[in-house]
């Protein structure tokens, strides 16, 4: 009985670190800051640009969140430059019309290298502004209230939340976001 016990108490430190270790795995991935990886989407038809910034997820779903917006701006006319947010990134606002900022959510918590990207940004005056979050759980959808509140002057802030398998709907928010 007494060996049982041993066993049933190890097995629970085990599994306790080991959930402790995988929350602390998943809410630094929010932390990484990736190297500059700039993309650019051409479009021969507009001048329109729009910039899409976003964390990378472990699980690749906010890539192609972006990724799916990012094509649907270069479909609906717009030249389209996408990157990883970063404090060495020198992007002059006022060129662009539209931005789109993503962030993966990790434990109820966002990007902190995206927040503090979005703060070096001192104007959101004209621009039609887009934070999405991606992640497993659609019924918390308040976790990016903060990187919203940052946009402070925009003409139009749209933020979503996104799960596996809507790419479709992220288009549709973007177009109405574009007005297209």
């Amino acid at each position: 009985m007494k060996r049982v016990l041993q066993v049933v108490l190890i097995l629970l430190v085990v599994i306790i670190v080991g959930t402790i270790l995988f929350f602390k795995w998943a809410v630094n991935a929010n932390a990484i800051v990736h190297k500059s990886s700039e993309k650019k989407l051409l479009s021969s038809s507009s001048s329109k640009k729009a910039l899409v910034i976003y964390q990378p997820s472990r699980t690749k779903l906010t890539s192609t969140m972006a990724s799916s917006i990012a094509e649907t701006l270069q479909k609906s006319g717009y030249e389209v430059t996408i990157n990883y947010p970063s404090q060495e990134l020198n992007y002059d606002i006022s060129n662009y019309d539209v931005l789109v900022f993503g962030t993966p959510i990790y434990v109820g918590k966002y990007s902190t290298v995206l927040e503090s990207y979005m703060k070096t940004i001192k104007d959101f005056s004209n621009k039609r502004i887009m934070i999405f979050s991606t992640g497993g759980d659609n019924k918390v959808t308040k976790e990016i209230d903060p990187l919203v509140q940052l946009a402070k002057g925009a003409d139009k802030v749209e933020d979503i939340k996104l799960l596996k398998g809507q790419t479709t709907r992220a288009a549709d928010a973007i177009k109405n976001l574009a007005g297209e």
